[in-house]
């Protein structure tokens, strides 16, 4: 995951679940998880853009299970 990519999931992270700016930490975490994740099962070393959307999906979903909203 570039700069750019992980500064744009934690940003549409952050705004689509409207989370307070002390929150980007756990915003951070997550996202950092589920771009493992997705990297892991697709056995790759780059995250591809169109798979952006789907990270942040993803983490919203983890966050929404781990109840961190």
């Amino acid at each position: 995951m570039t700069e750019k990519q992980e500064k744009w999931l934690v940003e549409e992270l952050m705004d689509s679940m409207k989370l307070p700016a002390d929150k980007e930490r756990t915003a951070r975490r997550y996202i950092s998880r589920t771009v493992d994740k997705i990297l892991i099962y697709c056995n790759r070393a780059d995250l591809p853009d169109q798979l952006l959307n789907t990270v942040v999906q993803m983490a919203e979903d983890m966050m929404k299970a781990d109840m961190e909203v």
